[in-house]
């Protein structure tokens, strides 16, 4: 299969998640969006990159945003982010049917984020494909160039089709800046679909999925890709359990290499937060 085609693998992934969708849609929009976090940046020791007033990214939260190809997303800044600062960022991709804010409230994670010195950018939903992998990636570019990143610490991150899309914008080569950390939490991707392309470079990856997964059953989904992207990262075929968290550590790496085995319906991003988010910190400041 060559890279003009449609991905195998994402088509069935489209088709798929449509039913799971709604059931995650309705369990999104009852809490309230969080607050921003307070970061310490004396702790953080963040490197000035950015001019004062060369960004036109303001501070806090900024909705209704529109990337050139009109995809909606939004973005938020530490409560006290200062733009001369080079800062982490994080993209979190949607699961089908959300808008930012529905993945906003799904992940959860823009409290804790923020206070670790990430910028945070969620989008919404597009059909998965090639063309929309493109167009979804220049996410990552805009937000960069109105907000002061460091380009060297992006994580791409999702669940569902939004983990799909996290590990297709690396393996396609279309995130820019390139991945310095990936999180992809119940993706519709097996081994055999990933098999089809070529690895990308050495990319830290935490790939997450439940057990109790019946939409995209364990047998099939989330060890198999986990192995492949443990491939990719010239990994050896042994692995750790890490008892502070559960996953399997894979071990003689290139780069950090997880799988964590949740538990929960495939509607529900795993209880991981607290690990996904130090994975992501810790991939980031490496890759620095």
């Amino acid at each position: 299969m060559t890279m003009s085609t449609e991905p195998r693998g994402l088509r069935r992934c489209l088709a798929a998640c449509v039913t799971a969708a709604l059931t995650v849609f309705v369990a999104a929009c009852s809490p309230p969006a969080p607050v921003l976090g307070q970061a310490d940046y004396a702790a953080l020791r963040l490197t000035t990159l950015c001019e004062a007033g060369s960004r036109s990214g303001p501070a806090g939260a900024s909705d209704d945003q529109r990337s050139g190809r009109k995809i909606a997303y939004s973005v938020r800044t530490p409560a006290n982010y200062d733009a001369t600062l080079g800062h982490p960022l994080l993209i979190v991709y949607a699961p089908a049917g959300f808008d930012p804010k529905a993945t906003e409230r799904h992940a959860d994670i823009t409290t804790a984020a923020t206070a670790a010195g990430f910028i945070v950018a969620y989008s919404e939903h597009r059909p998965l494909g090639l063309r929309a992998f493109a167009a979804i990636a220049e996410i990552s570019t805009e937000v960069s160039g109105r907000w002061c990143v460091d380009p060297t610490r992006v994580v791409y991150a999702g669940h569902s089709d939004g983990a799909t899309t996290a590990m297709a914008v690396t393996f396609l080569g279309k995130a820019n800046p390139p991945a310095a950390a990936v999180i992809a939490s119940a993706a519709g991707i097996r081994h055999q679909d990933l098999q089809a392309y070529p690895c990308p470079r050495p990319t830290p990856i935490l790939v997450a999925h439940s057990r109790d997964d019946t939409h995209f059953p364990p047998a099939e989904f989330g060890a198999g890709a986990a192995r492949w992207w443990a491939a990719c990262n010239r990994c050896s075929e042994q692995s750790d359990i890490d008892r502070a968290t559960g996953c399997r550590v894979y071990r003689d790496c290139q780069v950090p290499t997880q799988f964590c085995e949740a538990s929960g319906p495939h509607a529900r991003w795993p209880d991981l937060h607290e690990t996904w988010l130090r994975f992501a910190i810790d991939s980031s400041k490496a890759a620095n």
